[in-house]
């Protein structure tokens, strides 16, 4: 049960301090097993790669802000259905970040606290989807059958690049210091992203490092079966999205409770929380406190410009 809370919060709280954990995680709808996330990371660069810190939902919507030639009464539509996607998630997840920050400025994780917020994080999962569900609708609704094809077209190809740009240049880096300090394949994962910017001794650091669980691994022909039927998944919604009758819910996948690095999420933070001293313990719990950075949604296109939200502050992927 803890694995299915933590899902939730723990990439969203990541998220709220450096807007950077892995492309989809920050996304139920669309969230994979982590050992085929290169897939989700190639949908989701449709969102990364013009800012995604306003965390839009799903790809599609990204990428239609940014790449579309849109008139300003399509780009106002979609930016109201974003905006519905955000709308009372920071709330319903406040005693929820809440409790973990408080948890670590206490020096200790307590799991049964934790399991206690289960039925707020239930119900925040099911209206963030059913809000992402109705945005993509809304999305289908206003674009014209051409710019349909043209934004799945625009996704594919951009999900094409990445998985091979991944393929080509993973391997070389993964046992790399950058690598273990940068993300969710190294063994500091996203903790070692909620720490940047803390100054840690070394000891702490060595501390920390060896205490992370270790990374559950796939079988590698498991590996690949699931990566190729997520990416047919992902495939079967996208010629989907480009037909006259679209239903979102039927193409968008339920999320997958089962996902590793929910668990390792809380394991990490035991790990941590008493290697830290109580200012560094402060600074932690903000970050988690404060919720996602929500950026701003505009695109860079003919009614749209790129900008960054009130929540945005320059941080340690900047």
């Amino acid at each position: 049960m803890l694995d299915k809370t933590l899902k939730f919060f723990a990439p969203v709280l990541v998220a709220a301090s450096l807007a950077a954990f892995g492309c989809a995680s920050a996304n139920p709808v669309m969230e994979p097993d982590e050992n085929v996330a290169s897939t989700t990371e190639a949908a989701a660069a449709a969102d990364e790669q013009q800012g995604r810190r306003g965390m839009h939902g799903h790809p599609l919507l990204a990428a239609a802000l940014k790449e579309i030639d849109l008139s300003a009464e399509q780009r106002k539509t979609i930016e109201a259905a974003i905006d519905n996607v955000h709308g009372g998630q920071r709330d319903q997840m406040k005693a929820v970040h809440k409790t973990l920050a408080d948890q670590v400025r206490a020096g200790k994780i307590d799991e049964t606290a934790l399991k206690a917020q289960m039925p707020d994080v239930d119900k925040a999962h099911a209206e963030r989807r059913a809000a992402v569900v109705k945005a993509v609708e809304t999305l289908h609704a206003t674009l014209t059958p051409a710019q349909r094809t043209q934004l799945v077209t625009l996704v594919k190809d951009r999900m094409q690049k990445h998985a091979m740009h991944g393929k080509k240049h993973g391997d070389e880096k993964k046992d790399g210091e950058h690598r273990a300090h940068r993300g969710k394949g190294g063994k500091g994962g996203p903790m070692m992203f909620l720490l940047h910017g803390i100054e840690l001794r070394d000891d702490q650091r060595q501390a920390i490092k060896a205490a992370m669980p270790p990374k559950p691994e796939m079988d590698a022909a498991d590996k690949a079966e699931k990566f190729e039927a997520h990416r047919a998944r992902m495939d079967a919604a996208l010629e989907a999205f480009k037909g006259d009758k679209f239903d979102a819910n039927a193409v968008l996948p339920e999320r997958d409770d089962k996902h590793p690095m929910a668990g390792r999420f809380v394991k990490m933070l035991q790990a941590v929380v008493p290697v830290l001293d109580a200012e560094q313990r402060a600074e932690l719990a903000k970050r988690l406190e404060e919720g996602p950075r929500m950026g701003h949604h505009r695109g860079k296109g003919k009614h749209g410009r790129h900008g960054h939200g009130p929540g945005h502050h320059q941080g340690a992927t900047e």
